[in-house]
């Protein structure tokens, strides 16, 4: 499993060796963004382009790191990428554009906002009229459910409030979806609620777009992959996007998610434990590009979770009691770091038998965009 990189520093110094490798093959453009910190040192996006030989006729695109400590499997597939499905790719009319760790502060120390607190996949967009969006729902969970002091326990105030209806869990009167429909799109209030997404882009949120409108525009085609862990079955290849009848290219969408082998599913935004969000990366290749240009953005999440109540539940609960030692802190460091490294495990499980999956159902999926005949 040498895909998945010891941490933070090990990753973005391979992904600068791989740069150094194909620039002795191919011409490519190098960049590099450095994310300001009061806390660490030496934190930088990284990104190759490698423009297509011929004719600029199709796009990939690969992201990962938009959430800290979901970091592991997007290292893991860009290293593979580069490695094993570059060297056989078409070079001619297609260009690639890889971007590691858009969130090196949250990479480094296993979070997964940035240091600001922000959920840089709530921060993505064209426009800063989303930033005056209201989700009230958010801010009546964060009154009900949310302590402002330091954690002194295994439940949250959220898990404490559960009761049963029905054989299903309710907390004060409302089922796990509703819960999580409440909280999940995202907020912009501010950081001490859960998903809260800026008050405007944060600099690498502001740096790749400029980035993707200076690239975007030339293409007829463009695929792009944003790489996750967390929602879903555990080792499952969960593929998120908008439904065909936005701007997704419905014949790109169709070729993509048909005939998935076992090796993915496709799972809309209104099943039950998912969602659909403000200001994700996905959406903004969408808001880029123009009507003539055929998009397919998608995001890859690969399951840790599980997604039975119980499990849904246990997550909800750790992740909550992760952003409260975030801002507040626990009684003790022992405590502070038994929360910190249970929820990180919810994105990073440590068995071979899922990142031996992530790698597998990945890399198939991928696959699929190099070669896109319909």
């Amino acid at each position: 499993m040498n895909w998945f990189p010891l941490n933070y520093e090990a990753s973005r110094r391979r992904f600068l060796e791989r740069i150094k490798e194909l620039s002795q093959l191919y011409s490519i453009d190098k960049f590099q963004f450095r994310v300001e910190s009061q806390k660490e040192k030496d934190l930088f996006v990284d990104a190759f382009y490698l423009p297509a030989k011929l004719s600029p006729e199709r796009l990939i695109v690969l992201t990962s790191g938009v959430h800290g400590s979901e970091s592991y499997a997007g290292s893991a597939l860009l290293d593979y990428f580069i490695c094993k499905n570059l060297p056989t790719a078409d070079t001619n009319t297609t260009a690639y554009l890889l971007v590691h760790a858009l969130n090196p502060f949250g990479f480094k120390l296993h979070k997964r906002t940035t240091e600001s607190g922000v959920n840089l996949n709530r921060n993505f967009s064209a426009s800063l009229e989303m930033f005056e969006q209201k989700n009230p729902q958010s801010l009546e969970f964060s009154e009900q459910f949310l302590e402002r002091t330091p954690v002194s326990g295994p439940n949250s105030k959220w898990l404490q409030s559960m009761s049963d209806s029905h054989d299903q869990p309710v907390f004060k009167g409302r089922s796990l979806n509703q819960v999580i429909q409440m909280t999940a799109p995202g907020q912009f209030y501010g950081p001490e609620h859960l998903e809260y997404g800026g008050k405007k882009p944060e600099p690498q949120s502001e740096w790749l777009m400029r980035l993707l409108e200076s690239k975007l525009h030339q293409f007829k085609e463009v695929f792009a992959f944003d790489i996750h862990t967390g929602l879903g079955d555990r080792g499952q290849l969960h593929i998120l996007g908008n439904d065909p009848g936005d701007r997704i290219d419905s014949e790109f969408f169709n070729l993509m998610v048909r005939n998935p082998q076992d090796r993915f599913v496709y799972t809309p935004s209104s099943a039950e434990g998912f969602y659909a969000t403000f200001g994700s990366l996905q959406d903004v290749y969408y808001q880029l590009t123009s009507s003539q240009q055929r998009i397919c953005s998608l995001t890859l999440e690969f399951g840790t979770l599980g997604h039975s109540v119980s499990q849904q539940v246990e997550g909800m609960n750790s992740f909550i009691l992760d952003h409260q030692v975030f801002h507040y802190g626990a009684t003790s460091p022992e405590l502070s770091s038994l929360v910190q490294e249970r929820n990180f495990l919810r994105s990073y499980p440590q068995d071979v038998e899922w990142k031996q999956a992530v790698v597998e159902k990945g890399s198939f999926f991928i696959e699929r965009a190099l070669r896109p005949k319909t």
